[in-house]
């Protein structure tokens, strides 16, 4: 297994148990964070999922995967985006676009402050703001 930060399993793990995502966005949260980077393609075929294409362009709307670099896939040779997970929480956890709501923001905020980790405590501050601001 690949060495991973403890702030992104954390929110990895965070974004898993609480449901953030749809069913298909943690699949393939889930994959992309396994077996990342890896293209679109990599996850298609590692899924057997035919529309891991449009899950990563709505990963990467909600803040939890980004491109890392551009370069030939190993799947079909073509020049191809590879994605890694951010570590960061989904930026509209809900269906519909729907902020979650502050007393939801108040127990992640909680949760992940436990972390002793000085910037990952200013980076939650951050984003709760982000959130709280709507």
């Amino acid at each position: 297994m690949r060495k991973v930060k403890m702030t992104s399993r954390d929110t990895f793990n965070m974004i898993q148990g609480n449901r953030m995502l749809s069913e298909w966005r943690a699949e393939v949260h889930r994959w992309i964070y396994f077996h990342g980077p890896c293209t679109a393609m990599e996850v298609e075929v590692g899924l057997a999922n035919k529309n891991a294409n449009k899950r990563t362009s709505e990963l990467r709307d909600r803040g939890v995967i980004r491109e890392l670099r551009r370069g030939p896939c190993p799947v079909t040779g073509r020049r191809a985006i590879f994605w890694v997970v951010t570590g960061k929480l989904p930026g509209s956890a809900h269906a519909g676009g729907k902020w979650p709501s502050k007393k939801m923001i108040a127990w992640a905020a909680s949760w992940l402050m436990k972390s002793e980790d000085v910037w990952m405590n200013e980076e939650v501050e951050d984003v709760v703001e982000r959130l709280a601001k709507g």
